[in-house]
């Protein structure tokens, strides 16, 4: 189906498809949607999608100097867009967190590159609860942590002034572990409950939601759970910013 065609007038409808009949019934359903969502009992409301990390976009106008724990980088889309597509004008320390082999990499990539003055960034295998951060950043990792109540208060302990789950396996179904099929393994993988999350995170306060769009198998879309009964299926994931208050 097409969509969009050249255009070769200059003919201008703009303000009679404004105020059409089929444009103000699409908007009004929508907004019956929104009002009906409000009032429901889900924990995310509005159904927009995030698909990268705020992050970058959360330190444009911070005058001072951060430091964050970066919790499972992966292929690094998080530090080179902050490095590379975000005016930051402050200093930043990032403390990446990822496994030997992958610092290795990570190690030869940086230098083919050079990143700006105002930002450094460590590689470390090992996370040291004990050194004291200003945002806990983690992004697609914490379907893997293990102990993970144990996680988050050692997080909590740490004191930092925001915590971010990006791209969090949470939703309204219940919390259980999975097993993702990755070649010949099979590693365990957790689905949260967000009400959960949300308790165990107390006294930091959950300051923003957002569900988001992760591309699997290379297509954006809900998590392929057709093998789970409904009410174990995610859906989509979601981000989540929780910040301390004293």
């Amino acid at each position: 189906m097409n969509i969009w065609k050249l255009k070769k007038n200059n003919k201008n409808f703009t303000e009679e498809v404004w105020n059409s009949k089929e444009w103000l019934n699409k908007i009004e359903k929508k907004i019956k949607n929104n009002l009906k969502s409000i009032k429901s009992k889900k924990s995310i409301k509005i159904n927009t999608f995030c698909a990268e990390s705020p992050l970058p976009l959360m330190l444009l106008n911070v005058n001072k100097k951060i430091k964050i724990l970066d919790f499972g980088a992966g292929s690094l889309e998080m530090p080179f867009k902050m490095a590379f597509d975000t005016i930051i004008n402050s200093n930043i320390q990032i403390d990446i967190i990822e496994s030997k082999k992958l610092i290795n990499f990570y190690k030869i990539a940086f230098r083919k590159i050079k990143l700006p003055k105002n930002i450094k960034i460590n590689f470390i295998d090992k996370i040291n609860f004990k050194n004291k951060y200003d945002i806990f950043h983690l992004s697609d990792s914490f379907q893997y942590v293990e102990n993970w109540q144990q996680f988050i208060k050692n997080m909590k302990k740490n004191s930092p002034n925001l915590i971010i789950f990006n791209n969090l396996t949470a939703g309204e179904n219940p919390n259980y572990l999975a097993l993702q099929k990755f070649y010949e393994y099979q590693i365990p993988y957790r689905f949260y409950n967000i009400k959960e999350i949300v308790s165990e995170m107390k006294p930091f306060k959950l300051v923003y939601k957002s569900k988001f769009l992760n591309k699997i198998s290379n297509k954006y879309s809900e998590y392929p759970q057709k093998n789970f009964k409904k009410k174990y299926r995610l859906g989509y994931p979601c981000t989540l910013i929780f910040k301390k208050y004293t």
